[in-house]
Parts: structure tokens; sequence; C-alpha cells
């Protein structure tokens, strides 16, 4: 049942949302409360928006910058093209011009990214609006030409979506060239702009036209044909009641004929102009037309007519200084309680920013120190891992040397007990025999000393420099183990002397050594020293 009620009021606003009732604002408040969909919360804001709008511009900007904030948050890119649009509006009716051409700017920014260029032309007419009043002309120009450009594309893709529209862009090229001064320009435009509502039948624009068309011929002073365009927008808003319209056909058929010195008909046609303005309350016709009515009188030499329409003239003057200045306070008010707002929005924004911003720098610190935590932790590991290994390696090597000692050991025990034995043996012999034994033992103990010591050697060797053989091997497989052993005592940085000592042989035999391995290493007159490349297998 309540989704029906809502349907119902739903209804009701679509067709009654330009009226000021009470109702109907009562309405939209109330199917504002019910909905859950963003887009259509955003859809009725924008219609309160446009309700509040006539009377109340401040309620009017509330909603719309309530739409707006529901617009980003929910990624609407064409809603929110359309709030920025309305809030370009309302800023233009408060005389903001520079925030108002920043809210068109925006919409403008968001239909280009979505290429929609149908609704786009609309958009780039209002900024156009904006610059004429600022009186920056080139730049209303340059858009202007753009609109009709991508129009002229669209139409050419088959796309005549805006075509009926486009008698409002000519209409604006038109007053646009007008106040540059182009009149032939000008003209040519209102024409498009005629010729277009006509074929599209917006009957209610051609009073407008016809007289922007007279306007215009009256500045290049082809005064038959301004007659005739005037006179066709006096016979169109009598047809369709166009009173405004109306109003300013007479003034400017009364300025024709007093530039044609027809001063009789000229007042007739001020007057008929003063009097449907008064009718429909046109201050600024009034103004105009009892304005008309005073230079015709004077240049007449009616005085006292002349003093009647200029008292008139400085009243409709002051009524419409004073309806302008009530305008003006207001805009003035509207324009303090928007900036008020905008102020307190902003220090909001900057709340929000600092919150977030403090926020992100948390959680930076906070990755921050968890990536150096687990580098440290990682480092911690790593270095642990290496002093286990150079733990294990210190304990390798002790325990190889142990082993070595106590082989060492065994072996000098072992020889010992040789000695002992044969030792023994001598108190047995005869006392001419004990020389030769003695001897041999000396000569037992020597030997075994050579074999034991180069044992050794290289048993150690091996253990710590487990690839060298290998490697030698492979690049010199015709190495004898002589060569080998040599090569083995070299790579250390033995000198001769020491080998010799070690290997029990003479220095000299251990240069001519060298020389012949130098020849096996393919070393011969070469600057490559024999110590170094042994280092390096």
């Amino acid at each position: 049942m309540k989704k029906v009620i809502i349907f119902l009021v739903f209804c009701s606003v679509n067709i009654f949302c330009y009226s000021q009732d009470k109702f109907v604002t009562d309405s939209l408040d109330m199917l504002y409360q019910s909905v859950k969909n963003d887009s259509l919360k955003i859809d009725l804001l924008l219609k309160l928006s446009k309700v509040y709008q006539a009377n109340d511009l401040e309620r009017s900007i509330e909603f719309s910058q309530t739409a707006l904030e529901i617009a980003k948050k929910g990624d609407y890119p064409i809603m929110e093209a359309k709030v920025n649009n309305k809030m370009g509006i309302l800023l233009y009716h408060l005389g903001r011009y520079d925030d108002s051409l920043d809210y068109f700017l925006r919409s403008k920014k968001i239909y280009e990214k979505l290429d929609n260029n149908n609704l786009l032309l609309g958009q780039v007419n209002n900024i156009c609006g904006i610059y004429i009043q600022m009186e920056e002309y080139d730049k209303a120009m340059g858009l202007y030409q753009d609109i009709i450009y991508k129009q002229n594309k669209l139409l050419e893709k088959g796309d005549s979506t805006n075509f009926s529209q486009m008698h409002i862009f000519y209409n604006s090229l038109g007053v646009l060239y007008n106040k540059m001064e182009e009149y032939k320009l000008a003209q040519s435009y209102f024409k498009k702009a005629l010729e277009n509502a006509k074929d599209f039948k917006f009957h209610s624009r051609f009073g407008a036209f016809y007289n922007n068309l007279g306007s215009n011929l009256l500045e290049l002073n082809e005064i038959g044909e301004a007659l005739r365009y005037l006179n066709l927008s006096v016979e169109h808003c009598k047809e369709v009641n166009d009173k405004l319209e109306l109003s300013k056909s007479y003034i400017l058929l009364s300025r024709l004929y007093f530039s044609l010195q027809k001063n009789e008909t000229a007042v007739d046609f001020a007057n008929f102009a003063l009097q449907v303005a008064v009718e429909i309350g046109a201050v600024e016709s009034m103004e105009k037309a009892a304005f008309s009515l005073y230079k015709i009188y004077k240049e007449m030499g009616e005085s006292s007519k002349a003093l009647v329409a200029h008292e008139k003239y400085h009243q409709y003057q002051d009524s419409l200084f004073n309806e302008r200045s009530v305008k003006e306070i207001t805009r003035l008010q509207m324009m303090y309680d928007f900036n008020k707002q905008e102020e307190i929005r902003k220090v909001e924004e900057k709340k929000l920013l600092f919150k977030m911003s403090l926020i992100i720098s948390i959680l930076v610190f906070c990755i921050v120190l968890t990536g150096l935590l687990y580098l440290l932790n990682k480092s911690r590991e790593k270095r642990l891992f290496f002093e286990k290994k150079s733990l294990e390696k210190d304990v390798e090597l002790g325990n190889k040397e142990l082993t070595m000692n106590v082989i060492y050991l065994l072996e000098k025990n072992e020889l010992m007990k040789q000695i002992a034995k044969k030792l023994s043996e001598i108190k047995e012999l005869k006392k001419a025999n004990s020389r030769e034994i003695i001897e041999q033992i000396i000569k037992d103990v020597e030997v075994n000393m050579k074999i034991n010591v180069w044992e050794e050697f290289e048993i150690r060797f091996q253990k710590i420099h487990q690839s060298f053989y290998t490697n030698l091997r492979i690049k010199f497989p015709n190495l004898s183990k002589s060569d080998e052993k040599l090569s083995a005592l070299l790579s250390l940085g033995m000198t001769s002397k020491e080998i010799a000592a070690i290997t029990h042989q003479s220095i000299k035999s251990i240069e001519v050594a060298r020389t012949r391995l130098r020849k096996k290493l393919n070393l011969t007159n070469t600057n490559t020293n024999l110590v170094e490349f042994l280092a390096k297998l």
C-alpha cells in the first residue's frame, strides 16, 4: 500500500513540479523521506530546488548542494552534471557569475568525458550567457561557433536531437554580434533563429525574433525592412497575447517613426507601449516608453508634455531602481548566506581531509614499521644462519685437525715402539753389529718422517681446498704426481726453500721442477706469475 501511495505522489510531483503550492512541496518532502534509491533522491532534490527557486533561493541552493553530495558519493556522473548545472543557474541569479561559470564548466567537463554532445550543447549555451554578462564576447563567440560545429557533426551522423532547439543558439549568437556592433552577422543569425523556430513551430518565440530583427535593421538604417518585421511582431504578439514583446514592438516602432520625423505617429506608438507595459506591470518597458515620449515631446517643442513624460520616466526609473535595489539586497543576502555555508562546508572538508591524512599517515607509518621489523627479522635470521654455518665450519675444521693430530700421534707412537723394540734387540747382539742396526733405525725414522709429513699435508690440503686437484686435472691432465704436489705447495705461496725442506730435495731441484711445471702449464715466455696462477684454480 505504501508503494502505491509513493507512486501516486511521484506522479503528482511530475505534473505539478513547477507549482509552489504547499501541497507540492510537502509531497516532495514526503516522497524524499520515503525513497532509498540515490538516483531518485537526486531527482527529487532537483525538483524541490526548482520549486523554491522563485521565492527562496537559499532553500533552493540547499537542496541542490545536498543533491550534489549524493551524486558525488554514489558515482552518478549524469546526475552530478545536472546538479552542477542547476547550481550554476542559481548562482547566476545571485549575480555570482564567476562561481556560476565554475559550476557550468564542471558540468561541461562531465558531459565531455561521457561524450554526450546532446547535453553538452545546452551546457555550452549557459556558459556563453555568463561570458556575455561578463562582457567577454570573444570567449562567448568561440563557444557559440563550437556549438554550431558540433551540432552540424551530430546532423551528419543522423542525430537531430538538438536541431529543434537551434533557434536558441542562433538567437543568442545574434544578440552577441549585435553587442559587438557586427549588425550584418547578427541579422543572419536572427534569420536562422526565426527559420528554425518556424520549422519546428515554436510560435511563442516569433515575437522576440521579429523584434530582434527589427532592432537590428534599425541599427543598419534599413527602415523598410525594420518596419516589416516590427509589424509582423505586433501582429503575432496580438495573436498569441504576448504583451511583453508587444510593448517592446511598440517602443521600437516609436523609435522608427521618430527617426523618420513622424513625431505624431511616434507618440502614438510610445503611448501604446506605455499602456501595455502598465497593464502587465513591465516597469522596464514603462521606463523606456516614458523616455521615448519625453524625447519626442521635447523635439516637438511641447515642454509641458515633455515635463510630464520626464517625471513619469523618473518615477518608473525610481520604481525600477527600488525593485532592482530589493533584488540586489536579496541577492547580497543570498550571497552572504551562500558564502557562509561555503565556508562551513570548506571547514568541514578541511577537517575531514585532516582526519583522512592523519589516518593515512598512521597507516603508512604502521606499514613502514612492519616492513622494517620484517627486514630486521630477516636480517637477524640471515645473520644467525651464517653464524651457524660458520660455527659448523669451525667445528668441522677443528674435527679435521683433531683427527690429523690423533693420526699423527698414533704414527709417532708406533714409530717409537718400533725404535724401542729395535733398540732392545741391540742388547742381545754382539757389539760389532750394533752400528749397522742403529744406522738402520735412523734410516727408518727419516723415511717415516718424510712420508708422514707429506701425507699429513696432502690430507689437510684436500680437506680445505677440495676442488684444487679436480680443477688442475681437468685443465692439465698430463701432470705427474710430483707436478701436482709441487702445484699444491706453490698455490699456498711457499718458497722453493720451504718446499725443498718439506720434500727433502735440493733448492736447485725445486727450481728445475718449477721451470718444467711452467712449461706444462703453458706459461713459458709469458709474464704470468706461477704462484698467482695456481692460487686462482
